[in-house]
């Protein structure tokens, strides 16, 4: 997914002011089928995420593998992570986490729901595993190519 690439050079000057690492591993050449704009919102939302919700020397670490017939990207980061009562909501629209721990105060809580969506049009699928004062990891899954 070169796509990934370019997502990931493009938010790495945030990184750098936020004072996280953003890294990129694996299978960068799996090809999937979709809007490449759309999927970058996808991938910028879910790293801006990583970024915004992260403490200074904390990691984003983008990963791309290639599981049967999908590939999975999955964006984990070191940040301050989602309380257990709140996991099953984030996908929602307009529900917004505890922006107490953001760098910043924006957004809308529309960005995961939108994700979500994008996802499922590409005929894929989003997982979240995340433990409170641990970090986050969110899973897409998309059809491989």
């Amino acid at each position: 997914l070169p796509l990934l690439e370019e997502v990931v050079a493009t938010l790495s000057t945030k990184a750098a002011k936020y004072q996280v690492d953003l890294h990129l591993n694996g299978e960068t050449d799996i090809a999937v089928t979709g809007d490449a704009v759309l999927l970058a919102l996808v991938f910028s939302n879910l790293i801006e995420n990583g970024l915004r919700y992260n403490r200074p020397g904390g990691l984003v670490e983008v990963t791309v593998r290639e599981e049967a017939d999908w590939a999975v990207i999955t964006v984990a980061d070191t940040g301050v992570g989602i309380p257990l009562e709140e996991q099953g909501e984030i996908f929602e629209r307009f529900r917004r986490l505890d922006t107490s721990h953001a760098r910043d105060g924006e957004g809308a809580g529309l960005g995961l729901s939108i994700v979500s969506h994008i996802v499922g049009l590409h005929h894929g699928s989003i997982e979240l595993a995340s433990s409170p004062g641990m970090g986050s990891a969110f899973s897409v899954r998309l059809p491989a190519t």
